[in-house]
C-alpha cells in the first residue's frame, strides 16, 4: 500500500487490521475474472470475452463509474485497459429490465431495490446496502422476473470505463489571493484590523497532479479569509494613521455616550 507508511506515521496501532486477508485491487480483479470462467466453463482469462457474460447491477453507478474510478487508482491503468474494456463496457441495470418487464410509468416505477421488493412482495433480508445482503435481495427480485418469462440478454447501458482514468486522477488545488486588511474606526478608538485578513482571494488555476492522466483537473479556489475587526485602543495601535475626523463628529460621539451613561447604558 502506497499510503501505509504514512497512515502509520499518524495513527495509532491499534487502528490497523494487520491480520486482514484483503488483497490488492488488481488482484482482485484477476481472481473476479477466474470465478467469471469457472462458472463459464471458459479453460483460461484470455478467452474470456465481453459479451459472455452481463452484470447486473441496481442502477448505472457501479460499473459506469464507480468500478472504473477504482481501476484507475492510484494511476491509470492500474487495471489494465484491455482488462477493464473486457469487464466494466456493458452491464444491465435491473431497475429498467423491471420497469419494461412490468410495464411501469417512469413516474410510478420503483426507484430502488427496496421498492421492487415491495411490489413483489419480497421481504428484505439482511441489511439494506450492505453488498452481501443486497446480492441475495436483488438475486431474489431477478428470480422472480425470470420465472415469469423476462429475459436479461442484452445490456441497458455501455461505456469506455477507460474514459475515467483522467478523471480517477485529476486531484486540482486552486490558491486565491489574500485579501486587503480592512479597518473601521468606531468613537474616540484607533483603527480596528481585520485578523488575519478581510477580502475575498481571486482564483487559482487548477492543476492535474496525476501521472498521465488525460483528465484535467479544476482548481477548488482558496477565498482570502474574512477576519472579524477588532477594536485596538490607541496606545496599542499598529502604527498606521487613523481616518480623519472632525471636531464635530468625536464631538457628537462623545455626547452619546454620556447620554447612554445617564440614562444607564453601558
Amino acid at each position: 500500500d502506497r499510503e501505509a507508511l504514512s497512515m502509520q506515521q499518524r495513527f495509532h496501532p491499534d487502528s490497523f487490521n494487520r491480520n486482514s486477508s484483503a488483497v490488492p485491487f488488481p488482484a482482485l480483479i484477476v481472481q473476479m475474472q477466474s470465478f467469471i470462467c469457472k462458472v463459464l466453463q471458459i479453460p483460461s482469462i484470455d478467452r474470456l470475452q465481453k459479451d459472455s457474460f452481463l452484470f447486473v447491477t441496481c442502477g448505472n453507478w457501479d460499473v459506469k463509474t464507480a468500478i472504473p474510478l477504482q481501476c484507475n487508482k492510484p494511476t491509470a491503468g492500474t487495471v489494465p485497459f484491455e482488462t477493464q474494456k473486457t469487464l466494466f463496457n456493458r452491464w444491465s441495470n435491473l431497475k429498467d429490465v423491471f420497469r419494461e418487464h412490468y410495464r411501469l410509468d417512469p413516474s410510478r416505477a420503483p426507484t430502488g431495490m427496496r421498492g421492487m421488493l415491495n411490489r413483489l412482495k419480497i421481504p428484505l433480508q439482511g441489511q439494506h446496502h450492505l453488498g452481501m445482503d443486497d446480492v441475495s435481495n436483488l438475486a431474489k427480485i431477478m428470480k422472480r422476473m425470470i420465472s415469469e418469462g423476462c429475459r436479461f440478454e442484452g445490456p441497458t447501458g455501455t461505456s469506455d470505463p477507460t474514459k475515467m482514468a483522467g478523471k480517477a486522477g485529476g486531484k486540482s488545488h486552486g490558491k486565491g489571493k489574500l485579501g486587503k486588511v480592512g479597518h473601521f474606526q468606531k468613537g474616540g478608538l484607533a483603527p480596528a484590523f481585520g485578523q488575519p485578513f478581510v477580502g475575498k482571494g481571486s482564483g487559482g488555476k487548477g492543476f492535474d497532479t496525476g501521472t498521465d492522466f488525460k483528465g484535467k483537473g479544476k482548481g477548488a479556489f482558496n477565498k482570502g479569509g474574512k477576519g472579524t475587526a477588532t477594536l485596538v485602543p490607541p496606545k496599542f495601535g499598529s502604527g498606521l494613521p487613523p481616518p480623519k475626523r472632525s471636531d464635530d463628529a468625536l464631538g457628537e460621539a462623545e455626547e452619546e455616550r454620556a447620554a447612554k451613561r445617564r440614562k444607564g447604558c453601558f
